[in-house]
């Protein structure tokens, strides 16, 4: 038999450079959660100092080209003027008279049978 089995124990050893790997990711790890635990142990104030954000008076003069964050209001639409006619257009008459379509008709005795003539009603055949 070939592959892995029960009986093969040369298979159930793990390779060696996945053990280095796995010891290389957990030091690693380790040592990424002690940095963060060092650097982050600041007082409370220090943190409020640090997040203070500086306001500025907005300025009373509109400018042309407003800084990043400022509200623009949008610019008014004007409505659109209607066209008034002053001469009415003249009535178009067909040339010659329109037909109708023909009606296709379903083939004979689909219209016997229920999902049939269905099929017949969607597709815009006409039944007999």
């Amino acid at each position: 038999m070939t592959g892995r089995h029960r009986g093969d124990l040369a298979a159930l050893k793990r390779a060696p450079w996945r053990v280095l790997a796995l010891v290389a990711g957990a030091i690693v790890a380790l040592g990424l959660v002690v940095g963060i635990m060092v650097r982050g142990g600041g007082s409370v104030e220090e943190e409020r100092q640090q997040g203070a954000v500086e306001v500025r008076p907005t300025p009373s003069v509109s400018e042309t080209y407003p800084t990043y964050g400022e509200y623009v209001p949008p610019r008014p639409v004007k409505s659109p003027v209607p066209r008034l006619r002053t001469t009415p257009r003249p009535k178009v008459t067909p040339s010659r008279p329109t037909r109708r379509p023909e009606v296709r008709r379903c083939p004979p005795g689909w219209s016997e049978v229920p999902f049939l003539r269905r099929w017949c009603l969607r597709h815009g055949y006409g039944v007999r």
